[in-house]
């Protein structure tokens, strides 16, 4: 097979212009930039290594990247007290992390900014930066962790920073117009992307997994805040403030008792 390759490989090659509706059908087979094919960049993943290992204490820790094309990160064979940092497929996010937190495996992944709140026993650090991955594609990310025991939502200036930094393209600004306003005790991953500018942080009994607020469904899921956690939060008020139920008012009422029965 080769050798008739090569007959054919000093041929004049014919050209002609395609039509519109070659065009159009030659389309359909061509890759389209999906989340799960988001190779991340050299520069993005050192930064976000290399803030995981300071932040974190990892020295001496060995770190894995379970996640390549064909690769199955279930049967993946994790060496003794490893740290996954990788970059997973989008589409399999809540597998990941079900499969990573029932099996004692510590992580910190990138993940959909949109979408990064989940019902896990995780740490879920907001950046809301926009990665330009290596097949062009762009997409808000952000991350979680197990490796942080105390927080359960983390804003951290110094990663954004340092994903900005890695980044190094300019960004351009949405205007920030949204028809509906959840008070501060109501947190989601995209609200804390759009108005954090400070490093704010919220404990696991300050916290309750929520999925509506005020009868109105949260895109992604969100977090209840108690009364101490939500006076932490700097952002500013827009036009519509939903009203909680009595049900996540009970929520509200409950952490802030048991904080104070925490001492």
């Amino acid at each position: 097979m080769d050798e008739q390759l090569e007959l054919f490989r000093d041929l004049p090659v014919r050209r002609k212009k395609a039509s519109k509706a070659y065009g159009e059908f030659t389309d359909k087979f061509k890759v389209k930039l999906t989340t799960d094919d988001c190779y991340t960049p050299e520069a993005i993943y050192n930064a976000v290594r290399d803030w995981t290992v300071k932040e974190f204490g990892l020295e001496g820790r060995e770190i894995v990247r379970p996640f390549w094309p064909g690769g199955d990160f279930e049967t993946f064979d994790y060496p003794e007290n490893c740290v996954v940092i990788d970059n997973p497929p989008f589409s399999i996010y809540d597998r990941i992390l079900k499969f990573y937190t029932e099996n004692g495996i510590d992580f910190m992944l990138f993940g959909p900014s949109l979408t990064l709140f989940k019902r896990y026993d995780c740490c879920y650090i907001v950046t809301n930066e926009v990665v330009t991955y290596a097949n062009g594609a762009k997409v808000n990310t952000s991350f979680v962790t197990s490796l942080d025991k105390v927080y359960r939502i983390r804003c951290d200036l110094a990663l954004k920073d340092a994903i900005a930094e890695a980044e190094q393209a300019g960004r351009s600004k949405k205007a920030d117009l949204p028809v509906i306003r959840y008070p501060d005790c109501v947190v989601s991953s995209a609200l804390l992307g759009k108005t954090s500018r400070a490093d704010f942080r919220v404990r696991k009994e300050d916290c309750a997994w929520i999925t509506h607020a005020g009868g109105n469904r949260v895109f992604g899921g969100a977090f209840l805040l108690s009364d101490r956690a939500a006076a932490d939060r700097a952002a500013e008020r827009k036009k519509v403030v939903v009203q909680l139920l009595p049900e996540e008012l009970e929520i509200v009422r409950k952490l802030n008792k048991k904080g104070t029965n925490n001492g």
